[in-house]
């Protein structure tokens, strides 16, 4: 299998010796020569090279920024000058790490050309390890570059292209476009390999700059894991409002007396039965660790209530209950789903949030989601 390799270098004869060097070569290299890098820049629309090899001669070369740019986008490239040191160090300055000194017989040239697309092939294909992927394209979107990236987590694999900082196609099993970047970038433990091939604009399936993928990407995340939290949340009060004799739940968070998530109506005797439940779940956090209550209760007029502590999260369970409906049994039942649930609460309530506000007597404002 051939690779392709462009050689930009303003000797005319130079590059017709070449060009007949790699095809007695037997065909191992496909070389593309230019002239000129605007001849150089228009082979690169049509083709695309494994190493551009370009010539400089003077540490102020417009040339070498050409092959920094072309770096940039995810080419391999190699300079090829006289061997003076301060060129070689002014081109390693620039970037340009690869020199290729003249003069040179045009076996080594070749020998020396096939070295660096193994070296630059056996780089590419690499796994990324210990980067994130977000990490990964903040980087590329920096450094406005082009490549293909192919993403691996387990059994689940991807594909990237971006083109100058720009994703411009993703696909994973099914999803293409926008929707699989960002499942991609959810993905764990994702092993990356990269390579500079971008393929042709027919193909592409998005367009938008990495930094903005970025961006939404942790927006549509924060808001999935809110509303996961939610869900959560919901699900407990409703396991308790469903009990015998419940008629309004709510989970409260504790030291703020801010409501998470509230079900329910108990009119004033629920409002009454909630302050003096949390001044007692407060009283009982100063107690010693062993002494502490698994739960408070209270009967009254209006209703019976009872608070449960879930875990160590800070948030209480409160329960109103028709009088006498609280019950053993209700009690029994609360205790196994506090006691099921306090790990995913825990989880839960971390994502979520809060934001306290407070109200013109500046007491804490209940929140509901």
């Amino acid at each position: 299998m051939s690779s392709r390799v462009l050689l930009v270098d303003s000797d005319l004869a130079l590059l017709r010796t070449m060009r007949s060097a790699a095809v007695a070569e037997g065909g191992t290299i496909e070389l593309l020569t230019a002239q000129t890098w605007e001849e150089a820049f228009e082979l690169l629309t049509i083709a695309e090279p494994a190493l551009v090899v370009g010539a400089v001669d003077r540490t102020t070369s417009p040339e070498l920024a050409s092959l920094c740019q072309l770096q940039r986008r995810g080419l391999a490239v190699a300079a090829f000058g006289p061997d003076v040191p301060e060129l070689v160090r002014v081109a390693a300055s620039a970037g340009v790490s690869e020199y290729i000194c003249k003069p040179i017989s045009t076996a080594a040239f070749f020998v020396r050309v096939q070295r660096l697309i193994r070296a630059a092939s056996a780089s590419s294909k690499a796994g990324l390890k210990g980067f994130a992927l977000a990490d990964l394209l903040q980087l590329v979107s920096m450094s406005k570059q082009s490549m293909t990236l192919r993403v691996r987590s387990g059994e689940q694999s991807a594909e990237l292209v971006v083109a100058d900082g720009t994703l411009v196609h993703a696909e994973t099993g099914d999803a293409r476009g926008l929707d699989a970047a960002v499942t991609v970038l959810d993905w764990a433990d994702a092993e990356v390999s990269s390579s500079p091939d971008v393929p042709p604009r027919a193909s592409w399936t998005a367009e938008v700059p990495l930094m903005e993928l970025l961006v939404n990407a942790a927006r549509l995340r924060d808001e999935r894991q809110r509303d996961d939290a939610n869900r959560q949340l919901e699900r407990l009060v409703s396991r308790a409002v469903d009990l015998p004799g419940v008629f309004a739940a709510a989970l409260i968070h504790v030291a703020s007396r801010t409501e998470v998530y509230g079900s329910g109506n108990a009119g004033e005797g629920r409002a009454f039965a909630r302050e003096l439940l949390l001044d007692a779940l407060s009283a009982c956090a100063e107690q010693p660790e062993g002494e502490r209550p698994s739960e408070v209760q209270f009967s009254m007029g209006p209703c019976d209530a009872m608070a449960c502590p879930i875990g160590d999260t800070g948030i209480a369970m409160l329960v109103w209950c028709d009088p006498g409906e609280l019950r053993s049994g209700t009690q029994l039942a609360l205790q196994r789903a506090r006691e099921r649930d306090a790990d995913e609460m825990a989880r839960a309530f971390s994502t979520i949030e809060i934001e306290l506000g407070g109200g013109e007597d500046g007491t804490p404002e209940d929140v509901e989601f």
